[in-house]
């Protein structure tokens, strides 16, 4: 079993062997691919669920990332002339959607002034698959600014130790100020929220 395991199920499962499936790609290509979303924040300990797998993978790759993910057997769900790739890979505990998220780019939903979307090494991974470092996922999270981010992020705040919470709020401190504030508004609203202060 890979060490990337989905961590709020124990054995292989459909998450694990995608993992598996997406950390022989990022060897084939020598291509470093970081795991966002959903699936980081379990593993940074939000306790939420997810139901796909959101993988930065560099710009320059994701078209080949894409190609040979869909030779492995795996469908396309989207295609985009920008590199926003969407997959599913079949498995038979069911379908698993993989999002592919290219470096150095905005989404269109981002205001102006965000930053672009880092690369795999700025979260942290160098080589193969791995997951974002908690800081920069975080920042990942302001950055979208979804109703859905927020509530990971609080939910973070609710479960991480005063080192880990030091550790995001020096990334931040590196960042434009407007993203420390919103994670201090979020981390205020998850005490407030969190029943073992009440």
């Amino acid at each position: 079993m890979s060490a990337l395991d989905c961590v709020t199920i124990s054995g292989p499962n459909r998450f694990t062997r995608t993992l598996d499936a997406l950390d022989r790609l990022a060897a084939e290509l020598s291509a470093p691919l970081a795991i966002v979303g959903g699936m980081a924040g379990l593993h940074h300990g939000t306790g939420v669920t997810t139901v796909d797998i959101d993988v930065v993978v560099p710009a320059e790759s994701a078209d080949a990332l894409a190609g040979a993910a869909s030779r492995a057997g795996w469908e396309w769900s989207h295609r985009s002339p920008r590199g926003w790739h969407r997959l599913r890979r079949l498995d038979p505990d069911g379908a698993t959607v993989i999002e592919l998220i290219p470096s150095g780019q905005r989404t269109p939903r981002d205001p102006a002034d965000a930053p672009a979307i880092p690369t795999p090494q700025a979260l942290g991974v160098d080589r193969g698959l791995g997951y974002a470092e908690l800081g920069p996922w975080v920042m990942m999270k302001l950055v979208a600014g979804r109703d859905k981010d927020r509530y990971h992020l609080a939910e973070l705040c609710k479960r991480i130790d005063e080192q880990r919470l030091g550790e995001i709020v020096q990334h931040l401190r590196q960042q434009p100020p407007q993203y420390l504030a919103a994670f201090h508004g979020i981390q205020r609203t998850a005490e407030q929220e969190d029943s073992r202060n009440w």
